[in-house]
């Protein structure tokens, strides 16, 4: 168990999810959220940078791209 990802599954599991990630293995998109909400979307790069603050972070993301 390593102290920061728990148990060696779970480090095991985010570390192919990262590479997948990297592989565009995730990359899809539909307008479904900006749909029903109105809003764009935050990209996962916009969630990390600028964190899940809602109408904020999607603001701030727009504006620093």
């Amino acid at each position: 168990m390593n102290e920061l990802t728990g148990p060696q599954h779970t480090e095991q599991h985010i570390a192919t999810m990262a590479q997948l990630h990297r592989a565009n293995r995730y990359d899809r998109a539909t307008s479904d959220v900006e749909r029903i909400t109105g809003k764009r979307p935050l990209t996962v790069e916009g969630d990390v940078r600028f964190g899940s603050g809602g109408d904020d972070a999607a603001a701030a993301e727009r504006r620093h791209g």
